[in-house]
């Protein structure tokens, strides 16, 4: 019995360069054209990782500040209330910071998720559908050909 592979069916197909001839080119190209706006998205969330990471260190950085302005007082009580007052508001900036960033992020995987590979899910669907159709198109032949 004589089969062929998926990806010989694909580089056959391709070779073919009218869409008559080659059921699943469109679904292909979409799919490729959709590849580099997910790349492009990831490395946007990769860098939305790294901004919040930072955000995180710098409010555990604050909060150290502010445990050691607690618990070792040094110099006057005005000083220690300005100073533990600009700390606290460092500290309540930065939190912020961080809950807008996680904000972007969660945003971003919902662009990620509904906008870019919702799409792509589609494609890769159809581009699977006109393989299944041409393989069935070509299973009796190949079994004819083995009587």
């Amino acid at each position: 019995m004589q089969t062929a592979d998926v990806f010989d069916v694909v580089s056959d197909e391709r070779k073919t360069s009218s869409p008559e001839a080659n059921p699943f080119s469109q679904a292909i190209a979409e799919v490729e054209a959709q590849l580099s706006p997910l790349h492009a998205a990831f490395a946007q969330l990769d860098t939305l990782r790294a901004e919040e990471a930072e955000c995180i260190q710098a409010c555990d950085q604050v909060a150290a500040e502010e445990k050691a302005m607690l618990e070792n007082p040094n110099g006057t009580e005005k000083q220690g209330v300005e100073k533990l007052l600009r700390i606290r508001a460092t500290r309540d900036l930065r939190n912020a910071k961080l809950s807008n960033v996680r904000k972007r992020i969660a945003q971003h995987v919902d662009l990620l998720r509904y906008d870019i590979c919702e799409p792509l899910r589609r494609n890769f669907t159809n581009l699977a559908f006109a393989l299944l159709a041409t393989r069935q198109k070509r299973l009796p032949t190949c079994q004819n050909r083995s009587h």
